[in-house]
C-alpha cells in the first residue's frame, strides 16, 4: 500500500487531536479537582460516584431524623421531669393535708395549690416543640390535646406513634402519648380527689387512697421516663454510627472522584511536552509538501 502525503498528514492530525483531547481533559481535571467532568469521561466511575452520592444523601436524611428524635426525646424527658416534680409536690401536700394538727383554714390553702398543680399538668400536657404537640399522638397540630372544664380534664389527642427512619428499614417511635402519661396514670382524677378530700377535711380518704394513687401515678411516669432515656441512648449510638458511615463514604467518594493534584500537574506537563513535540513533527512533515507545491 502506497503511503501518500495526504495519509501522513491525516494521521498526524488525528494524533495531534488525540493529544489535544488528553491535554484538555487534564486541564479540566486540574481546574475542577475531579477525575471526571461529565459522565462520558468514565461511565463506570460516574455510576459509582452517583451511587455513593445517593447513599450520602440518605445518610444526611438519617442524620436529620436522629437529630430531630434526640430533640424530641430530650424535650419530652424534660416535660416528664416537670410532671414528676408535680407528683412529688402533690404527695407532700397530701401528707401535710392529712395531718390532724393542721390549723383551721390551712387545708383550703393546700386545696387551692393542688388546683394550681392540675393547671400546670394541663399546661405540660399541651407542651409543643417546633409547633408540634409532643403528647398528642398524630394530632400534633390544631386544638390543644388537653382541655379542662371544671374538675374534668379531657384528652383530645390519639394513640398514634410518631416513627422516623434512622437507618435502612429501621424506624423508631419517639413519642409517648398523653393517654399513656396522664390518662392511664389517673393523675388528673387523683389530684381532683385530693382537692375534694382537702376541702371536705376527709383525712381518711387522703391516707387510705390518694397517697397510694399518687405513688402509682409516679411509678407510671418514671417508667415512661426510663423508656425515653433508653431511646435517647439508642439515638446517641445511632448518631455516632451514622457519623462514622458518613466519613467512610465521603472518603470512598473522594477516592473515586478527587484527583491527586501533584500527579495530574506532572501528567499535564508531560502531555504539553508531547503535544509540542507532535506539533513540531507535523510542521516538519507539512513544510516540504508546501515547498513542493509552490515549485
Amino acid at each position: 500500500m502506497r503511503v501518500t502525503n495526504k495519509m501522513i498528514k491525516m494521521n498526524s492530525l488525528d494524533s495531534l487531536q488525540q493529544n489535544l483531547n488528553k491535554l484538555s481533559r487534564l486541564q479540566d481535571q486540574l481546574g475542577s479537582g475531579k477525575n471526571i467532568s461529565r459522565p462520558s469521561d468514565d461511565p463506570i466511575l460516574a455510576t459509582r460516584a452517583m451511587d455513593l452520592n445517593g447513599t450520602l444523601a440518605e445518610i444526611t436524611q438519617y442524620t436529620k431524623n436522629v437529630d430531630d428524635n434526640i430533640s424530641w426525646l430530650d424535650f419530652t424527658d424534660s416535660s416528664l421531669n416537670d410532671v414528676t416534680n408535680i407528683i412529688h409536690r402533690s404527695k407532700e401536700l397530701a401528707v401535710e393535708g392529712a395531718s390532724d394538727a393542721l390549723a383551721e383554714g390551712s387545708r383550703d390553702a393546700i386545696a387551692a395549690e393542688v388546683d394550681q398543680l392540675i393547671e400546670q399538668l394541663v399546661s405540660i400536657g399541651n407542651s409543643s416543640l417546633g409547633g408540634r404537640y409532643i403528647f398528642a399522638g398524630f394530632k400534633t397540630k390544631g386544638d390543644n390535646p388537653f382541655q379542662r372544664t371544671g374538675d374534668t380534664v379531657s384528652y383530645n389527642g390519639d394513640s398514634g406513634k410518631i416513627r422516623r427512619e434512622i437507618s435502612p428499614g429501621v424506624e423508631m417511635a419517639v413519642n409517648v402519648t398523653g393517654k399513656e402519661v396522664f390518662m392511664d396514670s389517673g393523675i388528673f382524677d387523683t389530684l381532683t380527689e385530693l382537692k375534694d378530700a382537702l376541702n371536705n377535711a376527709d383525712t381518711d380518704k387522703i391516707t387510705s387512697d390518694v397517697i397510694g394513687q399518687l405513688e402509682d401515678s409516679l411509678d407510671k411516669v418514671l417508667t415512661g421516663r426510663s423508656e425515653m432515656g433508653a431511646k435517647s441512648r439508642r439515638m446517641e449510638l445511632a448518631k455516632e454510627r451514622i457519623s462514622r458511615d458518613e466519613i467512610n463514604f465521603k472518603n470512598l467518594l473522594s477516592q473515586f472522584q478527587d484527583i491527586d493534584v501533584a500527579e495530574i500537574a506532572v501528567e499535564l506537563q508531560m502531555q504539553q511536552n508531547i503535544y509540542q513535540t507532535a506539533l513540531s513533527a507535523m510542521a516538519k512533515t507539512i513544510q516540504p509538501s508546501l515547498i513542493n507545491f509552490l515549485r
